[in-house]
């Protein structure tokens, strides 16, 4: 997959530098550093800080054709993001070295309370009092030259190996940005992804229900609608990239039915660039089948008003991903002015999205059903869905992988089209044993089509989601467990008077609304097996779920009041490949070498007929020489 690990790396950099910036600016290091003398250096580790963001912020969407420079760039990324966390460690030392030394201050001043208080001489306290002043005085007083040479030498390696990374990656990015062909030639081209109303699939596998429920409401004259006045309505379509958004809307929009009642029918692909001038303008292009030459904003709404009120229309925007309602709203005001029955049509990601513009609840698309995911799976590998015949050995391979990638048709296209370059027992086996991310893929494979979710989470988002590649696939989360960790790390930032925990729920739901989570239904697992849900942060406790038997013996775990949410398969190895190098998951039955460079290490082992999960703050537990 061409530099996709890169990108990623890059993106979780950027999100940790940010957090770290506001806490080298924290009131308690700052105090720190005026006490101790360093308040240069930790100005300089600042700066050096915002180099780095600055340096991974511009080659963090680079794709690369080399993998040696692609290697090279990774090495970068990790030391870089290393180094930031020894700066971390750092200020984090600082920070809780004033916090001690203002508690014993406040011991002292209790102890002369007390000892002022007192007829006899001298008093117990008076004693606790000396020994308390001696000890912060040794620890914190400004003459132990010793613990200030110690502090500067720290920060200047750690700013040092900034400098360092930093440098190197912008030593590299202007090499490839020379005129001569010698840097050109190792960039790829990351273009917005362009879709058309026309679809590459002959055939439509698994969404009869989807097409028939959105060809009811299309077809229907009067739906409740959010516009103040005309008969125009807005529809969506969600689910996370990859999962079918654009196949059903192309099937829908090319519909005889469909083509029949609306008269004017106009397709849009958004993408990331919601500029609603330049959305305007291609509404009126796709109408007039015309190059649209107006040269303002006010003027194109004007134009567009004239051209889609004389039709019922159909407009599909494909692919949307903004947020800010004003943009919304201003890309629709000449819109509602069609004629009664007209429909807008969105597919996004986002849940949140869809219920900005929506006047009804949208169709969400889950995986595709097991039967017809097989049929399109092998249509993908064979060629045809009943080649598979032929080659039965292949077929129980194929039929392996399925279950890896859980009805997501996009992935059966990637991989499906992977096995089929060589119908090979060896070159199937070797894509069953990979992980998905590890695979080759272009730019509009599984992984690079999920990636463009994350890359648009905020950064205090991308952290939390990253986090969850500690825990297995199939994992049943807790919200409330969840947050309880997310603020255990630091992860949530506190806000004013709200509460972490309510902070904490809003990014947990932002993550379900953007389709990186979903709620789980009950498990069956294997009967006879006791299974434990857990909360682990630097100390390990374990919570039994409950369990039910069904008539046929089958165990079944049960939910609780806490709802329980899931990450689909192929999320999990978006979060374990953009983690790669920070956390680490170790599993029965497979070969660790553990990176020297992570920072949190979860640990599962059965015992006793029974599964244990421990999750552990690898910085805090375990020292280890660099």
């Amino acid at each position: 997959m061409i530099g996709f690990a890169l990108t990623a790396l890059g993106w979780l950099a950027e999100s940790f530098m940010v957090a770290l910036a506001g806490k080298a600016v924290d009131r308690a290091v700052q105090q720190f550093g005026e006490q101790h003398g360093v308040e240069e250096d930790l100005k300089k580790l600042k700066d050096s800080l915002a180099n780095a963001m600055l340096q991974i912020s511009t080659i963090e969407n680079l794709w690369l054709k080399d993998e040696s420079l692609q290697k090279r760039l990774k090495e970068l990324l990790i030391g870089l993001k290393d180094a930031a966390y020894d700066a971390d460690d750092l200020l984090d030392e600082f920070q809780y070295r004033i916090l001690k030394q203002q508690i014993e201050q406040q011991a002292d001043e209790a102890g002369n309370r007390a000892s002022s208080s007192s007829y006899s001489t001298p008093p117990p306290g008076k004693k606790i009092k000396t020994s308390l002043s001696s000890y912060a005085s040794g620890l914190f007083g400004k003459g132990d030259d010793d613990d200030n040479n110690n502090d500067v030498q720290r920060m200047r390696e750690i700013k040092r190996r900034l400098d360092d990374n930093s440098a190197a990656l912008e030593k590299i990015y202007s090499s490839l940005g020379a005129e001569d062909d010698r840097g050109k030639k190792q960039l790829v081209s990351s273009e917005s992804r362009q879709t058309s109303s026309f679809s590459i699939e002959p055939q439509l596998f698994g969404r009869d229900k989807e097409l028939q429920e959105l060809k009811d409401l299309l077809l229907k004259s009067e739906v409740a609608s959010k516009f103040d006045q005309g008969g125009v309505s807005v529809l969506s379509i969600t689910g996370i990239g990859g999962i079918g958004k654009t196949t059903l809307a192309q099937e829908v929009f090319n519909d005889n039915t469909v083509e029949e009642y609306f008269k004017l029918r106009i397709w849009v692909c958004v993408s990331e660039n919601f500029s609603t001038e330049r959305l305007t303008r291609e509404i009126i292009e796709y109408t007039t089948k015309k190059k649209c030459n107006v040269p303002n904003f006010a003027a194109l709404q004007v134009v567009l008003k004239e051209k889609i009120t004389q039709e019922r229309f159909l407009l599909v925007l494909d692919d949307v991903w903004n947020e800010e309602r004003h943009k919304w709203e201003s890309l629709c005001a000449p819109l509602r002015f069609g004629k009664p029955g007209s429909k807008i049509l969105v597919t996004t990601r986002s849940r949140s999205i869809a219920g900005m513009v929506g006047d009804v609840d949208p169709i969400h698309l889950d995986g595709m059903d097991e039967k017809s995911f097989w049929n399109f799976f092998k249509k993908c590998a064979f060629g045809s869905s009943n080649s598979g015949i032929h080659h039965p050995h292949l077929e129980a391979m194929a039929k392996k992988m399925t279950y890896k990638l859980k009805g997501l048709p996009l992935a059966a296209k990637t991989l499906g089209g992977l096995m089929s370059m060589k119908l090979d027992e060896q070159h199937w086996k070797s894509i069953l044993d990979s992980e998905i991310w590890q695979l080759p893929q272009e730019e509009n494979g599984i992984m690079p089509a999920l990636q463009l979710s994350y890359q648009y989470l905020p950064p205090h988002l991308k952290q939390c989601f990253a986090f969850c590649s500690l825990f297995p696939k199939d994992y049943e989360f807790s919200e409330s467990k969840l947050i309880g960790i997310w603020i255990a790390e630091g992860f949530i930032v506190h806000q004013g008077s709200i509460r972490m925990e309510e902070l904490g729920s809003n990014y947990f739901h932002e993550l379900v609304n953007r389709s990186f989570f979903e709620k789980s239904t009950t498990r069956m697992v294997e009967r006879g097996s006791n299974y434990f849900h857990e909360l682990v942060y630097r100390r390990s406790f374990f919570q039994k779920l409950g369990t039910t038997t069904d008539r046929r013996g089958r165990v079944f775990i049960q939910s609780s009041t806490d709802e329980k949410f899931v990450m689909h398969d192929l999320i999990h190895d978006l979060a374990e490949l953009i983690s790669m190098g920070e956390s680490y998951r170790v599993e029965k039955g497979k070969f660790h070498a553990i990176p020297s460079t992570i920072r949190h290490l979860s640990m599962y082992k059965e015992e006793e007929g029974m599964l244990t999960r421990g999750l552990i703050d690898y910085l805090i537990t375990i020292n280890y020489e660099r």
